[in-house]
């Protein structure tokens, strides 16, 4: 089966002062991170929205397994996709974003990435429609950061107060 590309923009900020460049750069680990956490919450959704585990066909290619049917006789209507390794989690561009993004040293990007999914059987809009609502969802309630492997996250060097900044700035450092 080939795979439906999906395509999934989103804004993320840090208070780290990271730029795109450095979210790029494989030595933070930060791209790695969105990565795994896209693909985490992507199996999470269609394991969810269509059963199974998410990363395997349910009910072959005939449709998904219907808990609540008296017959293990699968509905030609239903929709089946799965994620597979195969096709990897790929970000396309992260983009520096200089509005509405707050006070530094708060930093903000967009990522634009294609998530691919196989859909063995139904309707590749509807998928398509529940993996970007579903991701949007996990952006909104948290559960997209919290899919990232700790690893990934970056740690802010400790905050310099306003006082520091001034006596810094009396120095010719900031």
């Amino acid at each position: 089966d080939s795979p439906l590309e999906i395509l999934v923009n989103y804004d993320i900020s840090n208070d780290c002062g990271l730029d795109a460049n450095a979210i790029n750069n494989v030595t933070v680990g930060v791209k790695e991170g969105l990565i795994a956490a896209t693909k985490n919450v992507t199996i999470n959704i269609l394991a969810s929205a269509y059963g199974g585990t998410g990363t395997q066909p349910v009910g072959g290619n005939s449709g998904r397994y219907n808990p609540h049917s008296k017959s293990n006789i699968q509905d030609s209507t239903t929709t089946t996709a799965y994620y597979s390794d195969q096709y990897p989690v790929i970000i396309t561009s992260i983009t520096d974003k200089n509005f509405n993004c707050g006070v530094a040293p708060q930093k903000c990007q967009r990522v634009h990435s294609t998530v691919s999914v196989v859909v063995t059987h139904g309707s590749s809009n509807q998928v398509s429609n529940t993996v970007q609502t579903g991701i949007g969802a996990s952006l909104n309630n948290g559960d997209f950061f919290g899919a990232m492997p700790a690893d990934t996250v970056p740690t802010c060097p400790e905050a310099i107060s306003d006082d520091d900044m001034i006596h810094l700035a009396d120095k010719g450092v900031a």
